[in-house]
């Protein structure tokens, strides 16, 4: 594993975040100013992404493991690169009966950063929120991720490096997909806005 270093890019506080998903394939908007364009097919057990996020290049390919076959600790591994920097995530997820995410981690390096998240569901089923704490280099973190019942709405809100994020997600129906909006205020390294914008994504 790589070790920690500086960010090889940080959107600077707080930064608005407007951010457009659509045809399970696009990711266009800005993040602090700075042009997001993201190739990025989700959800799917074996996906990519490449592009610009907040005008940094990242590429990357996963595969996760199909649940029906794999149970209850599905694992899912991410290899890329990020400013040029290379990437590699492992993560284990464990599921309740009935396929529910109870709890999970994910370890790794973005660069000379290492990558270490516990995340667990808090709340019962229905209202649960994901919550996220970690640590990418030397900034520490603490993410809250919901989406309600029918997937129109959700939200990621928490700290980064003791500052406050909100984000918050709608989602319109439509035909290829309809379209996500992602809408609020980030400051951190942007290597970590990549992950978890993704991640959410994923699910919405």
């Amino acid at each position: 594993m790589a070790s920690d270093g500086s960010p090889a890019g940080v959107v600077p506080g707080p930064a608005r975040i407007d951010l457009t998903f659509e045809h399970y394939r696009l990711l266009s908007g800005s993040a602090g100013g700075q042009p997001v364009s993201l190739e990025l097919n989700v959800p799917t057990h074996n996906g990519m992404a490449a592009g610009t996020i907040a005008g940094i290049p990242v590429s990357a390919t996963w595969v996760s493991g199909d649940n029906d076959r794999i149970y209850p600790d599905v694992p899912c591994d991410l290899t890329g690169s990020f400013a040029g920097q290379p990437v590699e995530l492992h993560a284990t997820f464990h599921l309740e009966p009935g396929y529910f995410f109870d709890r999970g981690t994910v370890t790794g390096f973005i660069g000379a950063q290492s990558l270490d998240v516990t995340v667990k569901a808090v709340g019962r089923l229905g209202g649960r929120t994901i919550t996220a704490d970690g640590i990418l280099g030397s900034t520490k973190f603490t993410i809250d991720a919901a989406i309600d019942g029918p997937l129109r709405s959700g939200y990621l809100r928490g700290t980064v490096a003791d500052a406050p994020i909100s984000i918050h997600a709608a989602r319109t129906r439509g035909p290829d997909g309809g379209q996500t909006r992602l809408t609020g205020s980030y400051q951190g390294p942007t290597a970590l806005l990549a992950l978890a914008t993704g991640a959410f994504l994923h699910f919405i």
